[in-house]
């Protein structure tokens, strides 16, 4: 989404006389901003582009030519001086101007000794041509930008350079070249704070081959082989206007561009490169104690949320935690969440989108695992379809059964815990996947696929026409078909690679999505009454339910006022999160929402002071909203296609144990015969439970898989450790952190 508008805009663009930089000069101009050329010439089609804009017509923009040397820092200065005094102010600087290692000035011609070196060997200071063109010439002209920008707060200054793929590879025949661009690189990544500091966008596109005037094809035949194919100066305009004018840039962003195909069929290739493919030695330099973020609060939200200097410090803490544990920068950043168009036959559990191998270097993966990541359509709670995201996470070996040796995986469809709200806590976006080697990690390792949905609004918080997709928070239907939907996306896009046997497995909020799952399969409708999952059904071996949410009112370590006012504003448009909070409470939750807040933040803007000053004394009884949501996040008391295995903590202060063991008793009650196992774990709390004994539901797991009959009713196993009390480490001390320096 284009955030900065050139429009009425001023802009020098170097290296516009030909190439790419001309082409970017003529998109700059035919939406409205004006622009200085500066480079040693004009070739005969730059010559046209200045007589067809070279007006001063009403407020049309317009072009001007300033001869420039780039590699002379007089002249730079003229050149600003000159544009400043044409266009009255200077928005935008493009440094495109580059050579590549002529025989005049590479390593390989040394001045003094080659009759083909320009570069002067008693030069005071000495430089070399290449380097003063391509490095040092940008950042000298970046800096005069820069201090006038400063200067001139209210002018949104924008600095976009054209650096090279060859700034983060290597070439033994011209290394003044591709260091040249590795300076511009680092340089760019090392001004990655000046946009949220002093509001000035940053960023760098990185072309591979470009047909231009820059690559003679005899002189780069060793390095650019004729079967290579070149982006046009054209294709690589249109990213760098996108680079300089759309939202999810200018962060010193490293924006690799390049054409991938066949001579036949080809398409350009638009992808941010990762720090670790800059620089794959900085997480092995050693433990960084920095985040690789810089949020902060403004005093503005600080003083309308009335938050104290500690609790303001904790939130900033919290947020540049979670950013930092992000992957691409999240999916607000991450180009694999961005929307193909809309199929004309739209259907939930379509396969939109596909990602067939997902860059690992940003992700904690387990050795020998592959990582795909898909875009699917679901439905939300009333029925309409909507996009979502999800990931499936492959072993390096496929578990093989007695029923399936066909050399294809078994899958398990993972349901996660409350991870979040809002577009940023999507796990599929999480270095660690949110549950890391807790659950994901360890499926992979066992020889089991993992689907695993985002669940909606996660990920994905737009639709197509540009509406907002709440995340229905606690809506057990809406994630439970947002569950069964992804299993049978990933079926649609990994047909030669899943058996189509699968079980469900489900943590706390996403144990209840778990048996909802069950509950659905049984029933065979989605939320919109239509039926559903008939053929699903027909590879499903059972589920597994951990600590699960089962009646939300219940929980209210979990279902808290913000939180449920959050749950319920997404599904009643009649519902306004003052009728339960207080004023403040409103305008923490204001804050949460503008800051997309997690867990994690609402534990600290809710819970470090008196629920009293944030809810509302009757708010369950203000309306019938609470009653009416209840009914519709419980799961339990209802049939479900088993067999069902439940496990719950004595010990677990969020899902209370004496709900899960009534929800289980009424069940099978209920329905006697249904296959219902429960597992009661003394002393576990309610995530450290699901490592504590993992290896009776791998087990029971296992037993489903080789269709092993469960016997019904109710079978239930209390489990305590071997060592007996006070021998064992019940908790969990471990998280994954970043480590290295900013990307």
């Amino acid at each position: 989404m284009s955030v900065y508008d050139v429009k009425g805009k001023n802009a020098i663009v170097t290296g516009a006389g030909s190439g790419i930089c001309l082409a970017f000069a003529q998109q700059l101009l035919e939406n409205g901003c004006s622009v200085v050329i500066a480079d040693l010439k004009l070739r005969p089609e730059a010559e046209d582009l200045v007589n067809k804009w070279a007006t001063t017509e009403g407020d049309k923009p317009t072009v001007h030519f300033h001869k420039t040397d780039v590699s002379d820092w007089t002249q730079l200065s003229s050149l600003w001086d000159a544009a400043l005094k044409k266009l009255g102010q200077i928005d935008i600087v493009c440094n495109g101007a580059g050579i590549y290692e002529p025989p005049s000035s590479t390593f390989w011609n040394p001045p003094g000794i080659s009759s083909q070196s320009e570069d002067k060997v008693d030069g005071s200071p000495g430089v070399y041509k290449t380097f003063a063109v391509n490095a040092l010439g940008p950042i000298r002209l970046a800096q005069i930008a820069m201090d006038y920008w400063l200067q001139n707060r209210n002018v949104q200054g924008n600095i976009l350079w054209v650096a090279s793929c060859g700034g983060y590879l290597h070439s033994l025949q011209t290394p003044l070249y591709f260091a040249s661009k590795a300076a511009i690189v680092s340089f760019v990544k090392s001004l990655w704070t000046v946009h949220k500091r002093f509001g000035i966008r940053n960023a760098a596109v990185c072309p591979g081959a470009v047909h231009t005037p820059i690559f003679h094809p005899e002189y780069c035949r060793d390095r650019v082989p004729p079967e290579t194919l070149g982006l046009t100066a054209e294709q690589c305009a249109n990213v760098m206007f996108q680079v300089l004018t759309e939202e999810k840039y200018g962060d010193g962003n490293i924006i690799e561009t390049i054409l991938i195909g066949n001579r036949e069929s080809s398409s350009v290739n638009v992808r941010e490169v990762p720090m670790e493919a800059l620089y794959p030695t900085v997480v092995a330099e050693g433990s960084h104690d920095g985040f690789n973020s810089s949020f902060s609060l403004s005093p503005a939200q600080i003083k309308e949320a009335k938050l104290s200097e500690t609790v303001a410090s904790s939130v900033n803490t919290v947020v540049n935690f979670h950013q930092s544990s992000l992957a691409n920068g999240g999916p607000k950043q991450d180009d694999f969440y961005n929307l193909p168009d809309r199929p004309a036959n739209l259907r939930p559990g379509q396969v939109l989108k596909v990602q067939e191998v997902t860059n690992p270097a940003p992700f904690s993966n387990a050795p020998g695992s592959s990582l795909s990541r898909i875009l699917y359509a679901t439905r939300n709670f009333n029925g309409t379809i909507i996009p979502a995201s999800a990931y499936i996470l492959w072993p390096f070996l496929p578990r093989q059964f007695n029923s399936n040796s066909d050399g294809k995986a078994p899958a398990v469809l993972w349901a996660h815990g409350t991870s979040g709200f809002f577009i940023d806590s999507a796990p599929s976006s999480h270095r660690g996947l949110c549950y890391d080697n807790v659950v994901p990690l360890a499926l992979a390792q066992e020889g089991y696929a993992v689907v695993a949905p985002d669940y909606a609004g996660l990920g994905v918080d737009k639709a197509w026409d540009g509406s907002d997709i709440p995340h229905q928070y606690f809506v057990t239907p809406t994630g439970a078909q947002d569950t069964l939907f992804a299993m049978e996306a990933a079926l649609g896009a990994f047909s030669n690679r899943l058996s189509g046997k699968f079980a469900i497995i489900g943590h706390s909020r996403g144990g209840g999505i778990a048996w909802g799952a069950a509950e659905a399969l049984d029933k065979g409708k989605d939320t919109s009454g239509s039926t559903a999952f008939v053929e699903l059904l027909k590879g499903y071996v059972g589920t597994i339910s951990v600590a699960p949410v089962t009646k939300p009112l219940s929980t209210p370590r979990l279902f808290s006022s913000y939180s449920a006012s959050i749950a319920l504003s997404s599904i009643f448009h009649d519902f306004r999160p003052s009728q339960w909070l207080t004023p403040l409470g409103v305008a923490r939750q204001k804050l949460m929402k503008q800051i997309g807040g997690g867990v994690a933040v609402g534990q600290q803007l809710f819970f470090t002071e008196s629920q009293s000053v944030f809810e509302k004394r009757d708010r369950y009884n203000s309306s019938d909203h609470a009653s009416a949501f209840d009914k519709l996040g419980a799961v339990g008391d209802k049939p479900f296609a088993g067999p069902l295995l439940v496990s719950q903590g004595s010990e677990d202060v969020f899902i209370a144990a004496t709900t899960t063991n009534k929800t289980v008793t009424d069940t099978v009650n209920l329905y006697l015969n249904s296959p219902l196992s429960y597992v009661y774990v003394d002393k576990f709390g309610h995530t450290p439970i699901i490592s504590g004994v993992r290896s009776l539901w791998m087990a029971w797991l296992e037993d489903r898989f080789q269709d092993r009959k469960n016997s019904r009713g109710l079978n239930k196993t209390y489990v305590s450790g071997w060592l007996g009390d006070d021998k064992h480490f019940l908790g969990g001390n471990g998280y994954l952190q970043w480590s290295g320096a900013p990307e």
